[in-house]
């Protein structure tokens, strides 16, 4: 494909069918300066907007992984980071939100449709599902980053490794519906800087912050686990271990051992709106 202009215009509401899982890296984490993996190199005004002095305000922090099915732009998947919240500008209705700052998906569809919608950071990715030889019923998940487009060329070697597995002792699933979480669940994005080449690549710019609910997700959830299956060596006992992520591509955080998985999730993403202001101050 030569230009992103032959890819369909989806703009929201979007009705998702997924499949997701949902580990958190902190509960109560504290304000500190982000590491440069929470950001892709070209997202320079994602990267100002939330490095700013005051600008992370800590707390929940999570990793999601999300199988879509369905969807305006067909079946993708999806990796993503949340740190915690951020600071709002004038004219949101909280003072402080939740913000992706780092995100994958397989389709150069969702990569402009995401952007243009929502200001959501994406970039595009291979991803790589092999069910487990060792464990039941796990999945082992390996992430490649696109290293090149026309045509599109993926690293060998993974930024992201997971297995994914059911907790050991099995418990039955559990009706959720997100609409009734006492969290809160918005997004609040600054606007994106486009790549050096966005007609290629997808990493188109944004203008204006833009909020999202994120509370549409409904259906049965049941416990998970996962281990790392990237291999490395610990800092201080020289040992080989192994881990999710590389410190580069994304970020090297250790997250619960257990977290949620939607097994089939209907997920209702409605349309950004706009927030007054530019900036934060």
């Amino acid at each position: 494909m030569s230009s992103i202009s032959d890819l369909p215009v989806a703009p929201g509401p979007w009705t998702l069918k997924a499949q997701t899982w949902w580990f958190i890296t902190s509960f109560l984490a504290k304000p500190s300066i982000l590491p440069l993996s929470y950001f892709d190199s070209s997202e320079i005004a994602l990267y100002q907007e939330c490095t700013k002095d005051g600008a992370f305000q800590g707390g929940m922090g999570t990793i999601m992984i999300v199988r879509y099915t369905e969807g305006p732009v067909g079946p993708y998947d999806e990796l993503m980071i949340v740190p915690g919240e951020f600071k709002n500008p004038p004219g949101a209705k909280a003072k402080q939100s939740l913000r992706i700052t780092r995100i994958y998906v397989s389709s150069l569809a969702s990569v402009v449709n995401g952007r243009r919608n929502w200001n959501i950071p994406k970039h595009l990715a291979q991803f790589i599902w092999t069910p487990s030889m060792t464990h039941r019923g796990a999945t082992e998940l390996r992430v490649f980053e696109a290293t090149s487009f026309s045509p599109i060329v993926y690293s060998t070697r993974p930024f992201f490794a997971a297995l994914l597995k059911p907790i050991s002792i099995p418990l039955p699933s559990i009706p959720l519906n997100l609409k009734y979480s006492p969290l809160p669940l918005d997004l609040v994005q600054p606007p994106l800087s486009a790549s050096d080449e966005p007609s290629v690549d997808g990493v188109i710019a944004t203008e204006g912050w833009t909020s999202i609910d994120t509370s549409g997700y409904k259906g049965k959830v049941s416990l998970v686990n996962w281990e790392g299956l990237l291999d490395d060596d610990d800092d201080e006992t020289r040992r080989p271990v192994k881990k999710m992520a590389d410190g580069k591509g994304f970020p090297d955080v250790t997250p619960y051992s257990v977290g949620m998985h939607w097994d089939h999730a209907t997920i209702e993403f409605p349309a950004g709106i706009p927030v007054g202001g530019t900036t934060t101050t």
